[in-house]
């Protein structure tokens, strides 16, 4: 379930640093790019250094390259793009198409904790669900079991090279999409092995025989409401358990009553919820709750 939003404005300009590229502004509220980009939902994106934005990242989505700047919290420059491509793809990728702030509202308004949610709501306010492309996202997540970001990252880049289509971008540098399922497929888990990937290379295989035999449709996950079956349409495949199955569907399918759990869930869970925590108190938004609770656990508490 989401609910439906109109940006205040959108407009077009031309990005302020050397290549001069075109660029959509929106001004929308409250929104953190850096928070979004390193909340460890997406591995296509890195931080720009020296950027002429107060923030920026650059990365990959949908086989086009873009970046993403902000200089205050009511306004992102997604550059290398135009109005089109963005009503038919950014839009959505960034979440600019739901209503944050009566998300955010529902779950601060539920008092069943001991006003946990409160806080991490306010001080992780300005994450997005990005909404990615599906099967990269299954992909990613394979790969994410028992790893780390940086490591995570370096493997995807590594599989879209080898595997992958080049994309020209405007800065000289190439970068690629992320390979088909049908590329995946024909190249083997020796190949895949060859990125890195270890024992997940045969998952990630059979993903792509089931994804190329259409055993895993996700036309019909997409169609699907009840979470419970999507996730066992997802489970079919070798090495997607409950938490890999709820990233796909939160991340991909923008499925945001998904709640996938993590070492910093559990972890949320332990300290803050010691009774157990009722999902459907935070229904229909769970898993925008759990990012909450994520960076909250991750980044506040966990300097502790």
């Amino acid at each position: 379930m989401s609910i439906n939003y109109t940006v205040d404005k959108v407009y077009t300009g031309v990005s302020r640093d050397r290549l001069q590229l075109p660029c959509v502004i929106v001004e929308t509220e409250n929104y953190s790019v850096d928070k979004t980009f390193d909340c460890g939902q997406c591995f296509r994106f890195n931080k720009v250094p020296s950027s002429s934005y107060g923030i920026e990242y650059e990365g990959v989505a949908f086989g086009r390259y873009i970046r993403v700047a902000q200089d205050h919290p009511n306004e992102i420059i997604i550059i290398n793009t135009d109005l089109s491509d963005y009503e038919k793809i950014w839009k959505k990728y960034l979440g600019l198409d739901i209503d944050w702030g009566a998300i955010e509202r529902h779950l601060i308004s539920r008092r069943e904790d001991d006003g946990i949610m409160e806080k991490a709501a306010r001080l992780a306010g300005g994450i997005r669900i990005l909404r990615q492309e599906p099967w990269e996202t299954l992909c990613s997540f394979i790969i994410s079991q028992n790893n780390n970001i940086p490591r995570i990252k370096k493997i995807i880049e590594s599989i879209s090279e080898r595997l992958g289509t080049p994309i020209d971008c405007p800065d000289g540098i190439t970068r690629y999409a992320f390979p088909t399922d049908r590329a995946i497929l024909m190249a083997g888990i020796e190949t895949l092995m060859a990125t890195n990937t270890g024992y997940r290379a045969k998952y990630l295989y059979d993903a792509a025989r089931l994804s190329v035999d259409r055993k895993i449709d996700f036309l019909s996950i997409e169609k699907t409401d009840d979470l419970d079956t999507c996730a066992a349409i997802l489970r079919q495949i070798k090495g997607v358990g409950p938490k890999v199955a709820a990233c796909v569907l939160l991340f991909g399918f923008g499925k945001l009553d998904a709640f996938p759990v993590d070492v910093w869930i559990r972890r949320s869970l332990k300290r803050h919820f010691s009774g157990g925590l009722d999902l459907s108190v935070l229904s229909p938004y769970a898993g925008v709750a759990q990012q909450y609770l994520f960076y909250y656990t991750r980044y506040i508490e966990g300097r502790d």
